[in-house]
């Protein structure tokens, strides 16, 4: 027997649930131009009419009016001491108790490089905790904050997209997503490439082998120049990398040597814009 799902009370129209997910997936479009799917077959319809459900309701809270707050209000402006009166022994247990009461009131500060304890305390203490935020009340939401948006660390940042293209050609799932890669390239001798005309060249690099394998590199030096007063900078990765690359036949090329990644940031993102690397040819 198909399960049903009434909607409006015994009086209202009673719809078998594989309908009512489908209406909502065209509520959630018409309404908030959001691109949800049922699912594949192997999940049950209650289980995406529950999910739908959520994110209906998450779209209608979303855009709801809130009322501004300052985050040290929203936890309930709790007593806590200053930075440099705490003893060195005991500045972490005091990092421990403030983000807890972060979690208590659904606010999580994500930190994605390795800093002194003392720096975030006193971050979160002398600014995060004067910071404004709408305030959205809803079971389950984690309203998540990262240190490095209100204190840029622009080593990392370059450190990342470095990874995240090796990672990538390792994969061989560079592509139009990649949003590390910039567009237009810039050639050393001036010649721009469309991102298009780069990534159709790495295609078929690609296209031409089934898998890399014993894949490893080692990043030896980051360096980046950044205009305060422009909000941009050049930035440039150097290291080495090996790979094999198996072709269809069974037969192994080994590929290793030193990469150079250049990358810009215009005030936003940091993306490579040309790149030396083992086995790619310009």
């Amino acid at each position: 027997m198909k399960r049903t799902i009434t909607d409006g009370g015994d009086s209202g129209p009673s719809f078998e649930l594989p309908l009512e997910n489908e209406l909502l997936i065209l509520k959630l479009k018409a309404e908030f131009g959001a691109e949800c799917t049922s699912g594949t077959e192997n999940i049950p319809p209650d289980v995406v009419n529950e999910f739908l459900k959520s994110v209906y309701e998450f779209e209608h809270k979303f855009r709801e009016q809130r009322p501004v707050v300052r985050i040290y209000e929203k936890i309930g402006k709790p007593y806590f001491r200053k930075a440099d009166a705490i003893p060195e022994l005991h500045i972490m247990d005091e990092l421990k108790r403030i983000k807890l009461l972060l979690n208590q009131h659904q606010l999580e500060l994500d930190v994605l490089g390795e800093y002194p304890d003392r720096q975030i305390y006193r971050f979160i203490t002398e600014e995060f905790f004067y910071h404004e935020m709408e305030d959205l009340d809803m079971k389950g939401y984690i309203h998540h904050f990262c240190y490095e948006d209100f204190h840029p660390n622009y080593e990392l940042e370059i450190r990342q997209r470095s990874v995240e293209f090796l990672t990538q050609w390792f994969s061989r799932q560079l592509g139009e997503y990649s949003w590390q890669l910039a567009d237009p390239f810039i050639h050393p001798d001036s010649r721009e490439f469309p991102k298009e005309f780069l990534l159709k060249k790495i295609r078929n690099l690609f296209d031409a082998y089934i898998l890399f394998r014993e894949c490893s590199y080692m990043i030896k030096d980051v360096q980046f120049e950044w205009d305060e007063e422009k909000q941009c900078g050049k930035g440039f990765v150097n290291g080495t990398v090996q790979y094999d690359a198996q072709t269809e036949s069974g037969e192994m090329i080994h590929y290793d040597g030193p990469f150079e990644f250049y990358l810009s940031n215009s005030g936003t993102w940091w993306s490579i814009y040309y790149f030396v690397f083992p086995g790619f040819y310009w």
